[in-house]
């Protein structure tokens, strides 16, 4: 057991959910219940006459020029290794929350007074689909003819890198090819992503493993300002194997 694991395991430590702020209010994001569909019309009347629910946002209401959008972290293999994070010319900084085209996304976001009016308004929530084609196998995602999930794009393929000597390759006696499936993982720590924002002071208690880096992408892609307006917080949290180092579109979404 490490040193630090003791308050972990025992209850002692302070996280996310133990931090409280004046007049709290609670978000619950509903998602898309269609993998690839257009969005016709989301029904919010029910779950604006919930008790307790204070607001329903969804895609529509948001300014594409002044909410920003949620930038690529990871640098992709093969790209220019001068670019800048989020790098326009490698990937366009994907929208908080689509208007238009589900893709298991969220759709709208249900404000309350509390956690249980929050989940109550997003169970009253509803939408009308145009279904569009689906693919679940990777190499069908990747043939020219697949359904896309973003039409902006040619295709599917997120990045091509071409590694090593090709003209050696060509001239090689013998040449073996290997198919190299790289299956989905993401990593699920005890305590998930959580986000306790204060909007008057810029201030994000957030899951956050590293803060500065998160800060900075926020007021980079998100509200245009010098990093110094914005504070981020981890309170006291264990490893996240990497899954908290990025920023999520919820994270844009509360503050």
């Amino acid at each position: 057991m490490r040193l630090e694991d003791e308050e972990f395991l025992c209850g002692a430590a302070a996280f996310l959910d133990d931090i409280r702020l004046p007049e709290e209010t609670f978000a619950v994001f509903a998602r898309s219940t269609e993998p690839h569909a257009d969005i016709l019309r989301i029904y919010l009347a029910k779950a604006l006459r919930r008790s307790g629910v204070l607001a329903v946002p969804t895609g529509q209401d948001l300014d594409p020029g002044g909410t920003g959008g949620v930038p690529w972290e990871i640098r992709p293999p093969g790209c220019d290794e001068t670019a800048s994070l989020g790098d326009s010319s490698i990937a366009s900084p994907q929208p908080a929350m689509p208007a238009g085209r589900a893709a298991t996304s969220a759709r709208s976001w249900i404000i309350g007074a509390s956690r249980e009016a929050a989940r109550n308004g997003a169970e009253a929530v509803t939408a009308a689909y145009r279904s569009l084609p689906t693919v679940v196998d990777m190499a069908d995602a990747a043939a020219g003819d697949a359904p896309r999930v973003d039409t902006r794009h040619p295709d599917n393929v997120c990045f091509r890198a071409i590694f090593g000597d090709r003209a050696a390759t060509a001239a090689a006696a013998h040449v073996e090819e290997v198919a190299h499936v790289q299956n989905r993982e993401f990593g699920a720590p005890i305590e998930t992503r959580g986000e306790d924002p204060v909007e008057e002071k810029f201030t994000l208690h957030a899951m956050a493993d590293m803060p500065r880096p998160v800060r900075n992408t926020f007021a980079k892609f998100r509200f245009f300002c010098a990093p110094e307006k914005i504070r981020v917080v981890p309170p006291r949290l264990g490893g996240g194997f990497g899954a908290k180092n990025v920023v999520y579109p919820e994270q844009m979404l509360v503050l």
